[in-house]
């Protein structure tokens, strides 16, 4: 399963599942259509899965720093909870860190359920028969795989679920199509769980959303109080200056 998350009107992948992709036989299924161009996209293929999509997705925003850290193929993984395939680095504290917009590929593949590793998988060979694309076998698959990256293998797999995140620097929205100033500023904006920042607008009853309501009734009140004195002034021929 992979998903895409990205602002703009192209259509994006937002879920692919390998783990479905062995039917035995190559097969292609296209049932979604963009709401904007009528664009007809594969939902399924024998060799990639289950794909979902979508248009103008929000981007998933982090603390980023501009350092990545990857999860390598000796590493042990935690099957039970999401792996993160590469790990963003940055805190809103440290001083050097932005906050950042990237696309978030939530994705489902092979691991080697053995030694709780990520599995490497031979998916192109038409001249094989353990290429995954050629005979929809994820034990051949897998297997070859690890054999050709050289990789000590348990003989057992299963899948796990996986994040990947890009950071956005192409297909990116032009800028008349930004967003305006109430995706951030509200109570259910952008960047809503994002910590060490507060957007104004986002919590209208904390302690400065209290304070900025006080100004505002008192600018009110004292334009109105102007008003009115000089109104009452004013009658009795007077001057209140």
């Amino acid at each position: 399963m992979v998903k895409w998350s990205l602002v703009g009107a192209a259509a994006l992948a937002l879920a692919a599942t390998a783990a479905r992709a062995a039917d035995g036989k190559p097969i292609v299924e296209s049932e979604w259509v963009s709401p904007t161009t009528g664009e007809h996209f594969h939902t399924y293929m024998s060799k990639k899965g289950d794909f979902d999509w979508g248009e103008d997705v929000e981007p998933y925003y982090a603390w980023f720093d501009g350092q990545v850290e990857y999860t390598l193929p000796n590493d042990t993984i935690d099957p039970g909870n999401v792996v993160e395939i590469n790990r963003i680095k940055g805190d809103s504290e440290d001083g050097k860190s932005r906050i950042w917009p990237f696309k978030r590929m939530e994705g489902r593949q092979a691991y080697d359920s053995g030694n709780n590793r990520l599995a490497a998988t031979q998916v192109w060979g038409p001249t094989t028969d353990t290429a995954f694309w050629t005979n929809y076998d994820w034990g051949k698959a897998v297997e070859a795989g690890m054999a050709a990256a050289g990789a000590e293998y348990s003989g057992a797999f299963g899948f796990v679920d996986t994040h990947m995140y890009w950071p956005i620097t192409h297909m990116v929205a032009p800028a008349k199509d930004a967003v305006g100033c109430a995706e951030c500023h509200a109570e259910e904006g952008r960047m809503v769980g994002l910590a060490g920042v507060y957007m104004p607008g986002s919590d209208p009853f904390s302690p400065v959303g209290m304070l900025g309501k006080l100004m505002v009734l008192a600018t009110l009140l004292g334009v109105v109080g102007h008003g009115l004195l000089r109104l009452v002034t004013r009658r009795k021929g007077g001057s209140h200056e």
